[in-house]
């Protein structure tokens, strides 16, 4: 991933180290070894494409994708300051019912020793025998929530690297919790019941709205159909809030825990395994190509694309260079080459254009595609 590939785990480390004060760490001499490993490795690969490329795989990579992203939002993802604790508390569900109070004990646990005011809240949540451990996840999660919400371009995949130690917190916590070393006030353990509650009612709602046995009018017709037949699963975190308040009631925190756990993977499990294949049928990369027949990488053919800077994927369909055209006369001149040749671009332009290219090309696929709310067309001067 370029530079955030290791710029930001050093962030990670430097903070951890200077929170330790574990200055030492930075003059082991296994630091050469690794930063050899690491240039022997990655290095030869970018030497190697910037010599076939001609600098210009490099040009666009570090200054377009990696600077141009922390400055503007590219192709519209933009997104509000508290755009990836959304996404965390989404993307985490039905855990993320605990994710407040598990980075709530985390800090606590990360303070060695607490100022006076806050020395309640210390003795209440801290667990006092691992303070570095706790403040390694800390540091994790601080700087890539941080660097990222401040960055213009967001994209929820882009916080995946928190999951792993917010995972690690609210399974210490839970462990804590369960055990009786941690004691959790009522109104929290009745408010993650009602979340679980809300989320299965919205999930079920949201499948039935996406799949369009709901039309409502802000869709725009924008309906990933089959989805609604997946509607049933929130009665699974539904189930499991009548449950969870029940044993809760009989301070059985146990079984609690074992019902959310249930619940996590009744219904990831589904979603993950099936309904996500619904999802391809809506994304127009691999249709359009094989569509187009442009798939075989043996046959000598030319691949181009109008207004289509981001089509997920298509470079690994298509196994060749995609020529992104920059002019509206240069449409002409690309489907007047003697090789085969296909142009991707959105049917509205090429309904546009098509009457002044005299005939130069026809559509030989067409797809709508869930990223850009439109069709997607492939147009070939090869008949």
């Amino acid at each position: 991933k370029g530079p955030v590939g290791f710029v930001l785990p050093g962030a990670v480390i430097t903070l951890f180290i200077v929170w330790e004060r574990q200055w030492h760490i930075l003059w082991d001499r296994r630091w050469l070894l690794n930063v050899v490993t690491f240039v022997f490795v990655g290095l030869p690969w970018y030497i190697l494409v910037g010599m076939e490329t001609h600098g210009e795989f490099l040009k666009g990579f570090f200054l377009r994708h990696n600077l141009e992203r922390g400055l503007s939002a590219m192709e519209n993802h933009g997104g509000f300051p508290g755009y990836y604790l959304v996404v965390l508390l989404i993307g985490l569900a039905p855990w993320s019912i605990f994710l407040g109070l598990a980075w709530w004990a985390g800090f606590w646990s990360a303070v060695r020793q607490p100022w006076r005011r806050c020395q309640v809240w210390w003795t209440a949540a801290a667990e006092t025998d691992t303070p570095a451990a706790y403040r390694l996840l800390a540091c994790w999660i601080f700087v890539y929530v941080l660097f990222f919400s401040v960055a213009a371009t967001k994209l929820p995949n882009y916080v995946l690297p928190v999951v792993v130690p917010s995972a690690i917190l609210i399974a210490r916590f839970l462990q804590r919790w369960r055990a009786d070393f941690l004691q959790v006030p009522a109104w929290f353990a009745r408010s993650g019941i009602a979340a679980l509650l809300l989320f299965g009612v919205l999930l079920s709602l949201g499948l039935t709205v996406l799949g369009g046995a709901i039309e409502l009018p802000l869709m725009r017709g924008r309906f990933i159909h089959g989805l609604d037949r997946w509607a049933l699963l929130g009665l699974i975190p539904i189930t499991a809030a009548a449950f969870g308040w029940r044993f809760l009631r009989q301070q059985q925190t146990s079984r609690f825990i074992v019902a959310i756990s249930l619940a996590a993977l009744l219904l990831v499990g589904p979603l993950a395994a099936f309904a996500s294949v619904l999802f391809n049928a809506y994304k127009a990369p691999r249709a359009l190509v094989e569509q187009a027949g442009a798939l075989n990488s043996a046959d000598d053919i030319r691949i181009g694309c109008w207004r289509m800077e981001h089509l997920p994927s298509l470079n690994f369909y298509v196994q060749r260079n995609i020529e992104h055209l920059k002019e509206e006369r240069d449409i002409a001149g690309f489907l007047q080459y003697r090789l085969p040749v296909y142009l991707f671009l959105p049917l509205e332009d090429w309904q546009r254009l098509e009457g002044s290219l005299q005939g130069l090309g026809r559509v030989v696929g067409r797809q709508q595609d869930m990223y850009h709310h439109a069709e997607i067309v492939v147009v070939s001067n090869s008949f």
